[in-house]
């Protein structure tokens, strides 16, 4: 048998085998077209398919940014250990009663891989001790802890609504409702723009959380002698001039459980702004911080032993009876804050710098160290505190969840995924081309 009949009879046996035997001309053009069609729905399939699969191990794999809101009662007392939230955590403007406020480095995304990182509020929830930034809009914050304020019950958080750059000027004051997420803004009308001084960025509640406590001149004065201290009615918005210019020195906030409490020099000055009462007490020493007792009856304060605000001298940890009697009591620390009272007998003081404090029992003398810290992401050095919760236990600090960047291909996980597919991409095209190499 010759070569060419041997090749024909071998062409004859494969086309006798083939899938399409016995088919010509349109019918054997249609079937091609099907195959082509059926080939490409399949790879189609297998693309969408791959998809699905990155889109699910993706919504998987993605931290959750948004916290869950706040249930049940504010039952918990002041951190031990303030902590700062994760920095992509969401921002809330309705986190529940707060027991203690500081600022944080919280990131943003920018583009596909940039971040920024702002400055933000948080606050640490009185009902699962979890950290929340708060979402205030617009809002330019600084660490300096005398621009924030927490109201004693945690519900409501004040801070300087700045003017341009920071120290420059002030437009007013924001107060945030932390149950409602109302926003009350107090503003002066024909004020643009507030100059608060070196002595006027301070803010502070009422001990009833009644009233803002801030300091600014009525005219549009920038000397230290033309302000008035003033007290805003947080509720309707209204403002009381508790005492108005004349004095170089900025009066020092004190606290009391009604009305509004200041000192001066050696004075300590309450009002009550509806009825107009007013009612002074003198002591010995210059007068650092002031606080009454929840009961009103016993006044524990910080003096300072020299002739003037500004001495050197050491300060000191006193105690005045209701019938005028005055005590020394040693804290084993130089005392620098009165930061809020457990009962009418226990008052938690702090001294200054490291934040060490001592609960003092003003009727025996005796007290007992309170350790009170934050993490160094909390930034605002001290953390505000709302001071009626001192009358609950301390309370270790809560587990921060985590969140992540909410761009998915910025996570490590969908990346090493994305790098499967793509080399299972190439390797199936490496295996194409070598089949087709085989067939030629």
């Amino acid at each position: 048998m010759s070569t060419d009949t041997d090749l024909r009879a071998r062409l004859r046996d494969l086309a006798d085998a083939a899938p399409h035997a016995g088919l010509a001309g349109d019918d054997l053009w249609r079937t091609g077209v099907r195959r082509q069609r059926l080939r490409r729905a399949v790879t189609v399939a297998g693309t969408a398919v791959a998809v699905a699969v990155v889109v699910g191990l993706t919504s998987v794999l993605r931290f959750p940014t948004a916290l869950p809101p706040t249930e049940g009662p504010a039952e918990l007392g002041i951190p031990r250990v303030v902590l700062p939230p994760d920095p992509w955590s969401e921002p809330t403007a309705t986190p529940g009663p707060l027991t203690a406020v500081s600022v944080a480095l919280r990131s943003e995304p920018v583009g596909l891989t940039e971040t920024r990182d702002p400055l933000q509020l948080f606050g640490i929830s009185a009902v699962d001790g979890v950290a929340r930034f708060l979402d205030v809009p617009g809002l330019q914050i600084n660490i300096n802890s005398d621009t924030v304020a927490i109201s004693p019950d945690g519900t409501r958080v004040a801070m300087f609504r700045w003017v341009g750059e920071e120290g420059a000027a002030i437009r007013g004051w924001d107060v945030l409702d932390t149950t409602t997420g109302e926003l009350t803004t107090l503003r002066v009308a024909d004020q643009p723009e507030i100059v608060a001084g070196v002595f006027g960025y301070q803010i502070a509640f009422t001990g009833d959380g009644r009233y803002l406590l801030t300091s600014f001149s009525l005219d549009g004065s920038d000397k230290d002698r033309a302000k008035s201290f003033v007290a805003w009615d947080v509720a309707t918005g209204e403002r009381y001039v508790a005492e108005g210019p004349g004095r170089r020195w900025a009066p020092g906030v004190a606290s009391g459980p009604n009305g509004v409490v200041w000192t001066r020099g050696r004075d300590v000055l309450t009002i009550d702004p509806v009825t107009g009462d007013r009612s002074e007490i003198s002591v010995p020493q210059q007068l650092v911080d002031a606080s009454f007792s929840p009961d009103g009856e016993t006044l524990a304060y910080i003096g300072d032993a020299g002739d003037r605000p500004s001495s050197r001298a050491p300060w000191q940890f006193h105690v005045r009876e209701a019938d005028g009697v005055i005590r020394t009591v040693d804290v084993g620390i130089e005392p620098g804050q009165i930061l809020g009272w457990q009962d009418a007998t226990h008052v938690v003081v702090s001294q200054n710098g490291p934040r060490q404090a001592r609960v003092v029992d003003v009727v025996s003398g005796d007290w007992e160290r309170l350790v009170l810290q934050q993490e160094a992401g909390a930034l605002m050095f001290p953390s505000r505190y709302a001071t009626d919760l001192f009358a609950r236990d301390t309370v270790g600090p809560a587990e921060q969840p985590d969140s992540g960047d909410p761009r998915p291909w910025m996570h490590q996980e969908v990346q090493w995924i994305g790098i499967g597919l793509l080399l299972g991409g190439v390797l199936q095209i490496w295996l194409v081309i070598r089949r087709r190499r085989a067939r030629a």
